[in-house]
């Protein structure tokens, strides 16, 4: 029994050693690289009909997909949207509106949660 323990362990201790030895390979498959939502999300800037957002860079972003809300949480016009930037302005909205902003990250096809919602308001 022992002997086929040591075996094993041999054989384990083996599989591992070429395993590290082989490397990569071109053929591996690549894992997608993880996403996570942009930070810093921030209002700029608010007039009657306009709001101006930004966020920070989150490092290797695809492009961002931004969403603007209305406080029933429906999807405002032109509220969802993507951009390469990491600003968006939103025009046409109504005056002395409340609404909520929130943008979530793609890095190559994968998709992050959204980033904790901010609320703004358009001016008078």
């Amino acid at each position: 029994m022992k002997q086929l323990m040591r075996n094993c362990l041999a054989l384990q201790f083996l599989a591992i050693c070429l395993l590290m030895l082989h490397g990569c390979h071109p053929d591996d498959p690549v894992l997608p690289a993880e996403a996570v939502p942009p930070t810093g999300v921030r209002l700029v800037s608010a007039t009657s009909g306009s709001l101006e957002f930004s966020w920070n860079e989150v490092a290797g972003a695809s492009y961002y997909v931004c969403r603007l809300e209305n406080a029933s949480g429906e999807v405002a016009p032109s509220g969802q949207t993507s951009t390469k930037e990491t600003s968006i302005v939103y025009s046409d909205l109504d005056p002395d509106t409340e609404y909520v902003f929130m943008v979530k990250t793609n890095v190559d096809g994968a998709v992050s949660s959204y980033s904790d919602k901010l609320a703004a308001r358009t001016g008078q």
